[in-house]
């Protein structure tokens, strides 16, 4: 659960830099036990340090990879932690 916390930080500051609703925390806290914990999705993260700096929900099966959802720091952009993370999640 600890990571679905963590992409949710970073998901809150992105809505709102972007001026857009923030989706509930309870949706992503369901998403945990039924599609990350039962094993057909995972959270991918990047950190600089200890601190998450890009993170990504991503839903699986045998032949498919579906980006549900991503965020990241606006002050560590430049870093490319996005780029890190897809590379490494394909």
């Amino acid at each position: 659960m600890q990571s679905v916390d963590e992409f949710y930080r970073l998901h809150v500051v992105k809505r709102k830099r972007l001026g857009l609703p923030v989706q509930a925390r309870i949706y992503f806290r369901r998403l945990h036990p039924m599609i990350i914990e039962s094993g057909p999705g995972f959270v991918g993260m990047v950190r600089a340090g200890h601190l998450p700096v890009a993170a990504a929900i991503f839903i699986t099966d045998d032949k498919t990879m579906m980006h549900k959802d991503g965020a990241s720091d606006p002050s560590a952009l430049g870093l490319r932690p996005n780029d890190f993370l897809f590379f490494n999640a394909l």
